[in-house]
């Protein structure tokens, strides 16, 4: 090869670089995945008409509320996702009846029915299996 020839490769290969750092690239992943973070309760409904019960946090991180007891009551427990612009925003959502006359369970929209008295223990949990996020939720009737 010529010196001509070389000279003129390393130029071109110099100029590019420099380009390429002034300009940049910015590298964009194909399809990326925003995991689920964490889950946070926002407000809680009543069936009943009832006026909405304030939410409150256990020193353990989980949440509660205190309503007065009515057959068959629904709640709604209405949540925040975060970050916003997760992937996979579904939840799995457990009930656990705490006491021996607790009766609670899920409804097909994601209510909560209360068939009896008692504590009952609601866990959601992100179906995207790589974050871990959950929410604990705590129902006191009295």
């Amino acid at each position: 090869m010529k010196k001509s020839t070389i000279l003129i490769i390393v130029a071109v290969f110099l100029i590019s670089v420099f380009v390429v750092g002034i300009f940049g690239m910015q590298n964009v992943p194909y399809n990326e995945i925003v995991y689920v973070e964490k889950i946070v309760p926002t407000s809680v409904t009543l069936s009943n008409g009832a006026e909405s019960p304030r939410i409150k946090r256990d020193a353990d991180g989980s949440y509660y509320v205190v309503i007065a007891y009515e057959q068959n009551v629904m709640v709604m427990i209405n949540y925040d996702i975060v970050p916003g612009n997760a992937t996979n925003r579904k939840l799995d959502v457990k009930i656990t009846n705490i006491n021996s006359n607790s009766k609670g369970s899920v409804l097909e929209n994601g209510a909560i029915l209360l068939e009896d008295k008692g504590v009952v223990k609601v866990t959601y949990r992100a179906q995207d299996s790589a974050s871990g996020a959950y929410m604990v939720f705590y129902i006191y009737t009295k």
